[in-house]
């Protein structure tokens, strides 16, 4: 072996002596806590990932509701991308307005007009079922 060798060797086996007296049982130990709150933490970020936030169908709502149009009623299915909405509109013309503006929401995949009858005032009560794109709730 040459001299540099030897000497890069020696170098090499101090270091290593050094690093195994650092390494005490309480760093040991910390550092273990350290590595496993970091895994808690990358599967919480998963978790909030996939978690779904129903509350985006209410914003969705604010934008896109017509001034003479009001909803009384709301069944949401997050998981499976529905919303039923029953409510009242002042006339037909309304109403159809209405969905025309809810129809250039690119996050809608469908909109069913379900039910739709005169109510006892003359407004037009109406149910419609929005199909929502599968990110839409994310």
């Amino acid at each position: 072996m040459g001299h540099f060798q030897k000497k890069s060797l020696t170098e090499l086996q101090n270091l290593e002596a050094e690093i195994s007296r650092e390494k005490t049982p309480q760093k040991i130990a910390l550092e273990e806590e350290i590595l496993g709150y970091q895994k808690k933490i990358g599967d919480f970020g998963l978790i909030l990932n996939h978690r779904l936030i129903p509350s985006k169908f209410f914003d969705f709502l604010e934008e896109n509701i017509h001034p003479k149009v009001w909803f009384s009623q709301i069944s949401l299915s997050p998981e499976a991308g529905l919303a039923v909405v029953s409510g009242h509109a002042e006339t037909f013309p309304a109403l159809g307005q209405q969905i025309q503006i809810l129809k250039r929401e690119t996050t809608l995949k469908n909109i069913d007009l379900a039910k739709i009858s005169l109510g006892k005032k003359g407004e037009i009560e109406f149910t419609l079922d929005l199909s929502f794109d599968v990110n839409f709730f994310k």
